[in-house]
C-alpha cells in the first residue's frame, strides 16, 4: 500500500449579499465522489448510505481503492423525525487489500465528527470497533492517520450536534494511502539454467485487476542485469489493452547465446505500468500510474 503525502485543496468562499455575510464550501471540480444523497428535512428517513444506522439492511457507499488522493464531497444536516431531533450520518466502506496506513482529512460548514471504524469478525454491524474519532468546529480542517490490515473499514461523517445544522450543509473528506494493486505482472523462464548456448521458454503475464474501467492499457518493459555485471535497459517492450478482469499472456522461445556476458546469474526484470489514457484515467475511474514488477533468474553455465 502506498503512503501518500496529504495535500487537501479546500474551496472556501466568502460572500456578502444584502449586508449579510456567509462562508461556504465548494466541492472541487475533480472530486472522485459526490455523495448524491437527497437533502434531508422534517420527517426524512435515511435509506441511502446510512450504514449501521439504517433501520433495515446496512447501506454503505463503497470507495474504490485509488493510487492517489481520493476526494469525497457530501451533504448533511439535522432534522426532526417523529418529534425527535436526528442528524444525517454518512457511511463509506473501504476494502483494504494491503497493510499500511490511511490518512483521512475532513472539513465541514458545521460542527462535524469523523470516525474510522473496523468491521468486526461477525462481518456485520454487531461487532464493529471505533478505531479513531475527531471533531471540529465549522470550517476547521482535521486529519486522522490509522494503521490498517487487510479487511473492511468504514468512514463515518456527521454533525457533532443534533440540531441547528441546515440540511444541505456541505463537507469535504479526503483519503490518502488507500491503494490496491490494479496491474499484476508475472515473468517465468523455464528452464532457468543451462550450459550456453541453451534454449528457454519465456512467459509474460499481465492481469488487469482494476474493477471499474472497461479496459486498461498496460505498458511492459524487460530489463536485464547480465552475468558479467552489465545492464541492458528495454531489452523487450510494448503495450497491450487488457479488458476488465482479463489476463494477457505472451510466450516465446529464447536462445541464451554462447557468450561470456551471460555466464553466471542473469536477472530479467519485467516492469508493468498502467498507462491508460483519457477518459478512463479520469474520475470516476482511478488515475493511471499503478505499477508492478516481476523477475526471473537464468544461470548461464560455461561449456
Amino acid at each position: 500500500m502506498r503512503i501518500a503525502m496529504v495535500f487537501m485543496v479546500i474551496f472556501s468562499l466568502f460572500v456578502s449579499v444584502g449586508g449579510l455575510s456567509a462562508e461556504y464550501l465548494e466541492c472541487p471540480s475533480d472530486a472522485d465522489l459526490v455523495e448524491g444523497e437527497q437533502v434531508c428535512g422534517p420527517g426524512y428517513e435515511d435509506t441511502f448510505n446510512c450504514g449501521c444506522g439504517c433501520t433495515g439492511q446496512p447501506l454503505f457507499l463503497n470507495i474504490p481503492a485509488n493510487p492517489g488522493q481520493i476526494t469525497i464531497c457530501g451533504e448533511s444536516g439535522t432534522f426532526i423525525y417523529d418529534s425527535l431531533q436526528y442528524r444525517d450520518t454518512d457511511w463509506y466502506q473501504l476494502e483494504v487489500e494491503e497493510a499500511g496506513e490511511i490518512t483521512v482529512c475532513g472539513i465541514a460548514e458545521y460542527p462535524v465528527l469523523f470516525l474510522i471504524l473496523e468491521d468486526g469478525p461477525a462481518g456485520d454491524c454487531s461487532s464493529f470497533e471505533i478505531l479513531q474519532d475527531t471533531s471540529a468546529a465549522a470550517f476547521e480542517l482535521v486529519c486522522m492517520t490509522q494503521a490498517v490490515e487487510p479487511g473492511i473499514y468504514w468512514l463515518w461523517s456527521g454533525p457533532s450536534v443534533f440540531e441547528g445544522v441546515l440540511c444541505g450543509a456541505q463537507y469535504i473528506m479526503t483519503i490518502d494511502g488507500y491503494s490496491a494493486t490494479l496491474v499484476s505482472a508475472d515473468l517465468n523462464c523455464l528452464p532457468s539454467s543451462g550450459t550456453v548456448p541453451f534454449f528457454t521458454q519465456m512467459t509474460v503475464t499481465l492481469i488487469n485487476l482494476e474493477p471499474t474501467r472497461p479496459v486498461t492499457q498496460i505498458a511492459a518493459s524487460i530489463n536485464i542485469n547480465l552475468g558479467n555485471g552489465s545492464y541492458l535497459s528495454g531489452w523487450r517492450q510494448g503495450w497491450k489493452n487488457v479488458l476488465q478482469g482479463d489476463t494477457y499472456r505472451l510466450q516465446w522461445g529464447q536462445t541464451i547465446p554462447l557468450s561470456g556476458a551471460v555466464l553466471g546469474t542473469n536477472i530479467f526484470t519485467l516492469i508493468a505500468e498502467d498507462v491508460t489514457s483519457s477518459p478512463y484515467n479520469q474520475p470516476p475511474y482511478p488515475p493511471a500510474g499503478d505499477t508492478d514488477t516481476a523477475t526471473c533468474t537464468m544461470t548461464g553455465i560455461a561449456p
